[in-house]
């Protein structure tokens, strides 16, 4: 059968029912409401739900077995193993480094970047200019390592920075609101 052909979800819905048939026959899943899950299917894509090591250990064997039956193939760069539980100290070690990197990096771009950027930035008013954001985009792309596709608004949520026209705006309510306080003598404030 040819890559792309209509029939082919279908016709590999009846062959991985087979599959599910057996998982659900042997090996206990986690429970929900009325009854117990061991797998998830879409179209050629399969998640194996346990609640112990062990189960998983036996759906894998019959999922070994049963793909040698139907002569296919598990792909292993596609595949992979989530252990949700109790974090090992060895993974907490890992979210305290990229957390130290992560202060690091915010603290750099904090006193080295964003004010060679921003100097005057009230001079400017509210207009954004699109270079200034681009260099702010870039920054958070470069740490996250992220495509050029995912959202600006992710982007600065991740981050938990505020957007580069955000900081311009709130230094030029600051710079207005020095101006007001001023001294009617001062060359500032007669200018303004």
């Amino acid at each position: 059968m040819k890559q792309g052909c209509p029939l082919s979800p279908t016709l590999f819905n009846v062959l991985i029912n087979d599959l599910i048939d057996l998982l659900n026959q042997e090996a206990n899943g986690i429970d929900f409401e009325t009854c117990q899950i061991n797998a998830l299917v879409y179209a050629d894509d399969l998640v194996l739900i346990v609640d112990k090591p062990d189960t998983l250990d036996k759906l894998l064997l019959m999922l070994n077995q049963w793909c040698v039956e139907s002569r296919m193939r598990i792909n292993p760069d596609k595949t992979k193993i989530i252990h949700f539980g109790q974090p090992k100290k060895q993974k907490c070690k890992k979210l305290e480094i990229v957390g130290h990197l992560y202060s690091k990096f915010t603290h750099t771009c904090n006193t080295l970047v964003l004010p060679i950027i921003g100097y005057s930035s009230f001079l400017w008013g509210y207009k954004a200019y699109s270079d200034i954001t681009k260099i702010q985009n870039n920054l958070m792309r470069s740490f996250l390592g992220v495509s050029s596709n995912v959202p600006i608004a992710a982007l600065l949520g991740d981050m938990g920075w505020l957007p580069i026209t955000t900081i311009t705006k709130i230094s030029c309510i600051g710079f207005w609101i020095r101006l007001s306080n001023m001294a009617d003598s001062r060359l500032n404030k007669q200018v303004y």
